[in-house]
């Protein structure tokens, strides 16, 4: 499930289907991106059509009914991947006016997959408007989830099916602009700079005017202040291979 929200509400979330799903192993790479993947008991095989296909029967208790309903308020999104093609779909809907709005829980989902050949090129999610249930009320509710299938024959090539996924998102775009914390951000950069500039000119200065005295004046003094480090910077580490070698293969990572 794909939301804005805590990690503890997705958790609660999970442990409420784990009847009904099986979890997968992740790789480094979705635990780093918060991945958390699982099979889903939807079964699609390869151009078999049905109308109906009960997915399960469960009798929601009025803490999952709640539950619910927060996520319909929160703009919850489930994502998932058929053939390594993603889609999305939200899970209810509000509906009514402003002074009663009213909570609908998608029960019946729609999936339309485009084949050519022996290849699967895109699919689609839709819900039935006629399959929803009222979650407005703190109430048990006994609730029946389903799904169909329709495969369609389609003259895009395979090489083309990710073409639609570059073109629009299934997620808002917020175009609203935050003026306020972008002038923000700039003036503290620029004063940050300045100061620091400020900083700097001060101690160039004065190690300027003290390494442009004559020569012989310097050969009695020790140097100090930057120049007294400046060569440090070409200096290898200690163990310098075994240094590269560590970085190179990514072992800075464990410390995420």
């Amino acid at each position: 499930m794909g939301t804005c929200q805590s990690q503890r509400k997705v958790q609660a979330w999970k442990r409420e289907i784990q009847d009904h799903v099986k979890e997968k192993r992740e790789d480094l790479g979705e635990v780093l991106n918060g991945d958390r993947m699982a099979d889903a008991p939807y079964m699609l095989p390869f151009r078999v059509t049905y109308e109906k296909r009960l997915l399960c029967n469960r009798r929601l208790s009025v803490e999952e009914v709640q539950k619910f309903r927060d996520a319909i308020q929160n703009d919850y999104y489930f994502q998932m991947y058929y053939d390594d093609l993603p889609l999305w779909g939200y899970i209810g809907k509000k509906g009514g006016d402003t002074k009663e709005v009213r909570y609908h829980l998608f029960t019946s989902l729609h999936f339309e997959i485009l084949y050519n050949e022996d290849q699967v090129i895109e699919i689609n999610l839709s819900t039935d408007p006629k399959a929803m249930m009222d979650i407005t009320e703190d109430k048990e509710l006994e609730a029946e989830f389903t799904y169909s299938a329709a495969w369609n024959k389609t003259d895009k090539q395979f090489d083309r099916r990710m073409e639609k996924y570059s073109r629009y998102s299934f997620l808002p775009q917020h175009l609203e602009i935050h003026w306020f914390s972008i002038v923000n951000s700039i003036v503290t950069v620029l004063l940050l700079t300045g100061f620091l500039a400020t900083i700097l000119m001060r101690v160039l200065k004065n190690d300027f005017i003290k390494y442009s005295r004559n020569e012989e004046t310097m050969e009695d003094q020790e140097e100090t202040g930057w120049k007294y480090i400046h060569g440090d910077v070409f200096r290898f580490p200690r163990n310098k291979s075994l240094f590269a070698a560590v970085l190179g293969s990514g072992a800075q990572l464990l410390t995420l």
